[in-house]
């Protein structure tokens, strides 16, 4: 009888039925989890372990991160990244946990402890990583048992990482020669505190070694650097780490090197062309010096290059090549020259170049045909000329264009894009002229606009910046034009939070500012705005303004029924150089900078100032009508650094507690009606760099605890009733440049100081009316060579 199937069909299903035969006997499905394992599992972090590690389920299977060996059953990998675990860990269940090949117990919760030295029974262990867990305390040298270790990771990224884990000086000597297997390496945050051992460069299979605030010092083994497998080189953030960089081998294969903020120097070798495969580059914040190698530019697979913030000089040569570049950062160097042709960089995102000495004209390369994923352009403080293009404002993805503080003096082209992305534009400190283009207030994207310092003319309606619906900062202050204020509605201006305009020419408070409610910025110094300072201007949405100046205006007076300044998160008012009447006004308790000189006070300084002063640094109550005496309470203002009350009418005695304010360095009091002696109270520590008493009706002894304000400069007692001898002990004061003593009651000769390097830095002596000039003479000879003489 005939098969029903054809031969080819019969032999197909025995094909089939034959392969399904070998696997299902040839390979075992996956093993159960064997009891001890759970067990240990289970116990080792006590009841802290993932939800997922049911009892009554297979670990093997149904536990997440666990993998377990086919045929035997014994946990290889443990992988409980992230999973939150805030517990200590079972060291007598960890060593049951012999046949684990991965143990990854990254970023969980393991504050306050320390890594267990059981760790090291792990001798299967090719992965081990504890990344930011919170371990704390000296990593055990124990680990370096674990000879089969390949990837070891305890870094950590805490904010106070350099004392949470940390190596012992022999121990991580050791621990690095004794690991001689090892591809990856990351101690990211680990205090080593030590100079990096000869020993990493024994790891021939090292592809990646991450050593970034470790805190390491002296020279690092040039011989790493040489490492044939070597791909990633981390040695940021160590700053007293120093060395230099070799010459780099023909088939070196790294890709991101990183010595950003530590202490290399030295210049780039000419082999940089050999790191064919190098992806990132980061010199940042080194002491690197002398010109760029013309082979950097060569490295066609370069992404970053960041060597901002170290010496190089000389002109860049070509970066064409560098097609791939993502980011340039040559910024804080002593580059000059043009800038080189950047067009053909298709995939720049960033361009920082600032803070060098690049000159000429911007290079057409920047046109909106080149660069169309630039989004942030930087070429602020150079020395660039010429004429803006307006090509740059037609970039279709630039967001942050940054060129002041340059020579730019021409005037700027209408540029007609109205579709720019543009939302932060700084022109500021060239020297720009003629009107401000129309086409600028079509950028509506704008959130910050600096046009300061340039020669503009014209006159610009402060309504024509409401259009800026995103405008947070606006900075118009010394352009050279007139700002009218006046026009415009209160509510359509934009919420801003800083607005600088110094020097506008403004003849009134602009009245859109009557609606702002997020304003911490505010400078309307140096304009022609009199009358009074209205009340609303202290109520401006309290909790934000922190910053006010109205100085160099002619205003006469707070408005009537003005109670107090009520901004209370208020820390500079400076209301400096006006006509300012009446009362002293009381400034919030959280002043740290407060100048009301130069106006016509006539009122005392209140007895209960000193609350008022707790957070005030800088004080000047100069060139007014203030009369009285100084209150003691004031002594209570103890982060004073400046205080100067002179050219007013006070009187009296000055308070003791004055000399013992331990941060003061300038007091002032010259030109009052100070009477009495000058009090003996300076003590030791005393902070003072300057001391004028001048020009008031002091007697007695000039204080010899003077002698305690080791850093004292300048000492003026001058014009005043003083009856000593003269102070040859002030000649102990090293840093002493002017001295001045006329027009006192001195007496007595002035002897040679029996120290050779008394008044060693004094450069101005005056004791005009007190001997005739040839015996000064006499004694100055002394100091012969002193600038000054």
């Amino acid at each position: 009888m005939r098969s029903p199937f054809p031969p080819s069909s019969l032999l197909l299903v025995y094909l089939l039925f034959s392969i399904f035969f070998f696997f299902f006997f040839s390979y075992p499905t996956s093993a159960q989890c064997l009891d001890h394992q759970k067990s240990s599992l289970l116990t080792l972090f006590g009841s802290a372990h993932p939800p997922s590690w049911a009892p009554n389920t297979d670990c093997c299977n149904h536990w997440k991160g666990i993998t377990c060996d086919g045929s035997t059953g014994h946990v290889t990998d443990q992988d409980l990244t992230n999973q939150w675990i805030n517990a200590s860990i079972n060291s007598t269940s960890l060593i049951s946990l012999s046949s684990l090949r991965n143990l990854s117990l990254s970023h969980n919760l393991f504050f306050n402890s320390s890594i267990p030295i059981s760790i090291s029974a792990l001798s299967n262990l090719t992965h081990l990583n504890l990344s930011n867990s919170g371990f704390t305390g000296y990593v055990p040298v124990e680990i370096s048992r674990i000879k089969s270790l390949e990837s070891l990771d305890l870094s950590s990224s805490f904010l106070n990482s350099l004392s949470s884990l940390r190596f012992s000086s022999p121990d991580f000597e050791y621990v690095v020669g004794n690991l001689s297997g090892l591809r990856e390496l990351y101690l990211d945050g680990v205090n080593i505190s030590s100079p990096a051992p000869e020993s990493l460069a024994g790891l021939a299979n090292l592809t990646s070694l991450h050593l970034s605030s470790c805190n390491l010092t002296g020279d690092f083994p040039v011989q790493v650097f040489r490492l044939r497998n070597l791909e990633t080189l981390d040695l940021s953030n160590n700053p007293h780490l120093t060395g230099s960089l070799p010459e780099f081998p023909s088939g070196s294969r790294l890709q991101i090197l990183s010595l950003s903020y530590t202490d290399f120097m030295g210049r780039l070798p000419n082999s940089f062309g050999n790191l064919r495969y190098l992806q990132r580059l980061e010199l940042q914040g080194c002491n690197f010096s002398g010109t760029i190698p013309s082979s950097l530019g060569g490295i066609s697979q370069l992404l970053h290059l960041d060597i901002s913030y170290n010496s190089f000089s000389g002109e860049i040569q070509s970066l064409e090549n560098l097609t791939q570049l993502i980011r340039l950062d040559l910024s804080s160097n002593r580059f000059s020259g043009r800038i080189p042709s950047l067009g053909s960089l298709k995939n720049v995102v960033e361009i920082v170049l600032s803070n060098n000495n690049f000159s000429g004209r911007i290079d057409s390369s920047f046109g909106e045909n080149g660069l169309l994923n630039l989004t942030k352009l930087d070429l602020r403080n150079n020395s660039l000329n010429g004429k803006i293009p307006s090509s740059l404002f037609r970039l279709p993805s630039l967001h942050y264009l940054d060129l002041s503080k340059n020579h730019f003096n021409e005037t700027l082209d209408e540029f007609g894009n109205t579709s720019s992305p543009l939302n932060s534009l700084d022109l500021s400190n060239n020297k720009l002229q003629g009107p401000i283009p129309k086409s600028l207030f079509h950028l509506i994207g704008l959130r910050v606009l600096v046009l300061s310092s340039n020669n503009f003319s014209g006159i610009v309606d402060l309504s024509s910046f409401q259009h800026f619906k995103n405008l947070s900062s606006l900075d118009l202050s010394n352009i050279n034009l007139s700002i009218n204020a006046s026009r415009g509605t209160n509510t359509s201006f934009p919420q801003i939070t800083t607005l600088k305009l110094s020097s506008c020419n403004l003849r009134e408070f602009p009245k859109f500012l009557t609606n702002q409610s997020k304003l911490n910025f505010l400078d309307l110094s140096s304009n022609q705005i009199d009358g009074w300072i209205p009340s609303w201007i202290w109520k401006m949405e309290d909790g934000f303004m922190n910053y006010l100046n109205l100085s160099h205006n002619m205003l006469s007076g707070l408005e009537p029924r003005t109670v107090d300044l009520s901004l209370s998160k208020l820390r500079v008012l400076d209301l400096h150089s006006n006509k300012l009447q009446g009362t002293m006004p009381i400034p919030p308790p959280s002043i740290a900078i407060l100048d009301y000189s130069n106006n016509s006070f006539t009122s005392s300084i209140p007895t209960n100032i000193s609350p008022y002063l707790n957070f005030t640094i800088f004080f000047s109550l100069s060139k007014n009508n203030i009369s009285g005496e100084i209150p003691p309470s004031i002594c209570a203002a103890n982060n004073l650094i400046v205080l100067d009350l002179s050219l007013n009418n006070l009187s009296g005695s000055i308070p003791t507690c004055l000399g013992q304010l331990d941060n003061l360095l300038v007091l002032n009091l010259g030109k009052n009606s100070f009477r009495g002696v000058i009090p003996q109270s300076f003590r030791h520590g005393c902070s003072l760099r300057t001391l004028n008493l001048n020009s008031n009706q002091f007697e007695g002894l000039l204080p010899e605890s003077l002698a305690n304000c080791t850093q004292l400069e300048v000492l003026n007692v001058g014009n005043n009733l003083i009856n000593d001898s003269f102070p040859s002990w002030l000649g102990s004061l090293k840093e002493l440049r002017v001295l001045i003593l006329r027009s006192n009651k001195f007496f007595g000769t002035i002897q040679h100081p029996e120290d050779q390097n008394a008044f060693s830095r004094l450069q101005i002596i005056d004791v005009f009316q007190w001997f005739y000039r040839k015996f000064v003479l006499r004694v100055l000879s002394k100091f012969e060579g002193n600038d000054g003489w």
